[in-house]
């Protein structure tokens, strides 16, 4: 999540031997550095609850805390983080957390555009092939499918209310768009300048409640857009 001050929890000083590794594989349900925290209202057990449905296992503890706390909702009914960053180790359920928000957004929350994309088309590609055979396997979600669209570099999922999700190429995010709701943006660890971060957030300048979402694992020294992004 996105805000100027930052707050670092304190960890548990390893101890020696046994107790070390104990200690090292405890489960942990917050984050090392997150936003300050609010007690305002939350559409994240929605989305925690709707992924019990999808999700074999449901919601990891790191998830669940990302999802109540990243859809924070303010008095005005918009977003209170319409930013937000995470960063996640590789492995660690990241992908699966996008698509259970994008089906969420989709199905259930009526955002009209969602548009993910990532620094290669190919993962982009990955993630809407997972979507659409999560959507297969259910038929309740099936049943309200207008149409899948699998045209190269525009494929596309709408439904029978007219929701669309798309997805684009990290270079060419931007182009043709038409008001979309809510960005979602994977590997921004491999983004080396602000101008697809920014084109893209320029074109949610006309939704009522817009939000991007950013997600990475850890970069290194030359990630100049996930340094920024998460300062901002």
């Amino acid at each position: 999540m996105i805000s100027d001050d930052q707050v670092m929890i304190d960890t548990p000083t390893a101890e020696t031997g046994s107790d070390r590794l104990t200690s090292v594989f405890l489960p942990v349900t917050a984050p090392r550095i997150h936003s300050p925290l609010n007690d305002l209202p939350s559409r994240g057990f929605e989305l925690i609850d709707f992924a019990d449905q999808i999700l074999p296992n449901g919601f990891m503890p790191w998830q669940k805390w990302l999802a109540e706390h990243s859809l924070k909702i303010k008095p005005d009914g918009r977003y209170h983080h319409p930013v937000t960053v995470a960063s996640v180790a590789r492995q660690n359920g990241k992908s699966t957390y996008m698509m259970a928000r994008i089906m969420m957004g989709l199905f259930h929350w009526d955002e009209s555009l969602q548009v993910s994309t990532a620094h290669r088309l190919v993962t982009s590609l990955e993630q809407f092939r997972a979507i659409v055979q999560i959507i297969e396997e259910n038929a309740d979600l099936a049943n309200q499918v207008k149409r899948i669209r699998w045209q190269h570099g525009a494929e596309e999922i709408q439904t029978l209310k007219g929701n669309r999700f798309i997805i684009k190429a990290g270079g060419s995010a931007a182009r043709g768009l038409s008001k979309p709701e809510t960005i979602h943006m994977d590997e921004i660890r491999e983004l080396h300048d602000m101008e697809t971060f920014a084109a893209m957030r320029y074109t949610l300048m006309a939704a009522k409640n817009p939000q991007v979402n950013c997600f990475s694992s850890a970069g290194d020294s030359e990630s100049i857009a996930r340094k920024r992004i998460g300062r901002s």
